[in-house]
């Protein structure tokens, strides 16, 4: 976009007025550019101005810059400023002469501009779409890794079924958290626009570009209405991937129907969907006019989506209120989270606090003592969520100790044997304690962060936004880890009972072989993928920041950058696309996690547990045990570890098996 230059050498006090001829701006799809930099170091901001409209305008900027109303444009800049005008802008461009305005600044400067014509992002725009529609294959990727068994009987799915589904949307399931997160993004959605609208229609009557922080180097103007057309298409992806997960998700409920399970809810996976094609229509809304105060529009849906991803992880071994009449879940277990109290304490507050912490460090900033009412109270809240946290955490409650195992009935010699045999089926009382232990040490540790941080953003240090959604991804994080590691765990110790080049299922995960380096592999592989997409997209988010919403406006030029990609979109556009691919990956594995569907599991369980019955039962036979040792078998077979194998498969047989090849041996 290089065109005629001017070097000019400014005084104080001086008004400095240049003018160009404008000819050719008849195509729809062209935009005018005009910039000033200056290379000097000053602090003290200056004006920088274009209008049609020379005579009186200028003097009556000197006194009042908002008495032009709809006819100029106007910005503060010290190192950086930048207009452009299309179709659609106020003042709208146009053949004839420009002038351009430097006010209230002193030292070298350098003002430019230039036409380009013939400009068209459809095509770029459409590019984006099927980059995003690429991401169609993740969702079919995790399912055939952590869910091969159901998967691979895809083929039973009715069309009629899905259809089904697809009309009759509440076939299955209440399907609150969709129906709750709909009403949030229509409601946030409608309030959003509106104060977005306000800000936007105030910049544009008064032309004051100091209201709405844009990046001015790479401002892409659309034809019919003045936005940043790039920034605002970059959040299309996260459209495209909650689509697709709805769609997706429908397919397994109509999976779910057409092979007759009956104990399933897709209510939260349906709510991924929601929420993140809710995140895109949020930070859409933030790019028409992005500044502090608005900020909390674009960061709603993120909260909300690490609010779920805690809520699904947690589903994955809590008590749902169905799971008894199921009999899925005969043991004792913490119970769900119920959405209305999600909204009520979590989604709620989280919107609230993130409003007030938003204002209270805008520079209007709040009062004193309701800033002071405002932190305590945050305080008194996060102090809440922490503690309820831990309770259904059991992190401050005593460890469950398991009844007595075959070694400590039986005989030494016995012992050695049969902690062998037993062992791999499930946690010792030893495991189960220190794994209790790492749970409280990791809770420890969280809640000191999100003390420290709370202080650092008291300080101003972090911005309250970023404080509240990072104590959010580190709970999201922490929680993935500390889950998925002892499945992967469970999954190399059901491969070493079963050696066999074939399929092998076990619980929540699914494994092709019998070399524990590649379960490692492929599953891990999945999840290094979606951490990849996060860290590339947080390097932009940071590293290639170009504009700063809690500094002054012409402070926050001078991080403006020129375009990253295509001559069109900015660097944050590429985090955009990384965080919209990250999100739906983690989703995903979030969603197999949380086990939506019971019934899809217990087939693995119960496979899973018939097959590990009978291996079992064929090392007794080898093994010469004392009375006393298969006595001990016989109790605890009897006692948890029988009662969750016969409650989930529903049969005795198996268990009967086992004992019967115990007391025969």
């Amino acid at each position: 976009m290089d065109g005629p230059s001017q070097s000019v050498t400014l005084h104080s006090g001086d008004v400095t007025v240049l003018a160009f001829n404008v000819t050719g701006s008849a195509d729809s799809h062209s935009f005018l550019t005009a910039r000033v930099e200056r290379a000097d170091n000053i602090t003290e901001p200056g004006t920088f101005h274009i209008t049609q409209q020379f005579d009186g305008v200028l003097s009556r900027f000197a006194s009042n810059t908002r008495s032009a109303t709809y006819s100029t444009q106007t910005l503060s800049f010290t190192s950086f400023g930048g207009f452009t005008l299309s179709k659609a802008s106020h003042p709208p461009m146009q053949d004839g002469w420009w002038y351009l305005a430097l006010l209230n600044t002193t030292g070298n400067v350098t003002v430019s501009w230039s036409l380009v014509s013939n400009y068209s992002y459809d095509a770029r725009i459409i590019f984006l779409v099927l980059a995003a529609l690429l991401g169609v294959v993740f969702p079919f990727i995790s399912g055939t890794v952590f869910d091969y068994n159901n998967h691979r009987n895809w083929d039973q799915i009715k069309l009629d079924v899905w259809m089904s589904v697809m009309v009759n949307w509440v076939w299955r399931g209440e399907k609150r958290y969709p129906y709750h997160m709909l009403l949030l993004t229509v409601l946030v959605g409608v309030g959003a626009f509106q104060v977005v609208r306000a800000r936007w229609s105030e910049m544009q009557m008064f032309g004051d570009r100091d209201i709405c922080y844009y990046n001015e180097r790479c401002y892409r103007p659309y034809d019919h209405y003045d936005v940043t057309v790039n920034n605002c298409a970059s959040n299309l992806p996260f459209v495209v991937h909650g689509v697709i997960l709805i769609l997706y998700y429908s397919l397994c409920e109509a999976h779910c129907r057409s092979v007759g399970h009956t104990h399933y809810d897709y209510g939260l996976p349906y709510a991924f969907g929601l929420t993140l094609a809710g995140e895109g229509i949020g930070s859409f809304l933030y790019h028409i006019c992005p500044s502090v105060i608005i900020f909390q529009f674009d960061t709603m849906f993120m909260f909300i989506i690490s609010i779920l991803q805690i809520v699904g992880i947690f589903e994955g071994y809590s008590a749902r209120r169905d799971d008894i009449i199921y009999r899925y879940n005969m043991e004792f277990a913490p119970k769900s989270l119920e959405p209305n109290k999600v909204v009520c304490f979590f989604v709620g507050p989280v919107y609230f606090f993130n409003w007030l912490g938003s204002w209270s460090q805008s520079s209007q900033g709040l009062p004193l003592a309701i800033d002071v009412c405002f932190y305590l109270g945050f305080a008194l809240w996060l102090l809440c969520i922490l503690a309820w946290a831990g309770y259904k955490l059991e992190v401050v409650s005593l460890p469950f100790i398991p009844p007595p195992t075959p070694s400590q009935l039986a005989t030494p010699e016995d012992g050695v044997v049969l902690e062998r045999i037993f062992t791999p089926t499930s946690f010792t009382k030893v495991e189960k304690r220190n794994r209790h232990i790492a749970k409280v040490v990791l809770f420890a540790v969280y809640s000191t962060l999100c003390v420290v941080g709370m202080a650092l953003t008291y300080a101003g240090l972090v911005p309250f936004s970023i404080y509240l959604l990072g104590t959010l991804i580190v709970a999201v994080m922490g929680l993935t880890v500390f889950t998925f590691v002892p499945l992967m765990r469970r999954l190399i110790v059901w491969v070493q009972l079963n050696h066999s080049g074939e399929a092998q299922t076990c619980g929540e995960l699914q494994f092709w072989g019998t070399n524990t380096l590649v379960i490692v592999g492929v599953m891990g592989g999945y999840v290094l993928i979606g951490l990849v997409f996060s860290t590339v997209s947080l390097v932009f988010f940071t590293l290639f920041e170009d504009t700063d919403k809690a500094l002054d406006a012409w402070t926050s030029r001078e991080k403006n950058d020129e375009c990253f990609v295509d001559n069109f979109y900015t660097a944050h556009d590429m985090w955009h696309v990384g965080a919209s691919y990250s999100l739906m990956i983690m989703i995903l594995l979030n969603v197999h996690i949380g086990k939506a569907c019971r019934d899809c599991y217990l087939s693995y369980l119960s496979q899973t547990e018939r097959e590990t019955v009978k291996r079992i039962s064929l090392r007794w036979k080898g093994e010469k045990l004392s009375t006393a040792a298969r006595e001990g078998v016989r109790k605890v077979s009897e006692g948890t570890f029988g009662r969750v194998i016969r409650n989930r498969i529903h049969k005795q047989d198996a268990i009967d098996v086992v004992i019967e090849d115990i007391t025969n041996s």
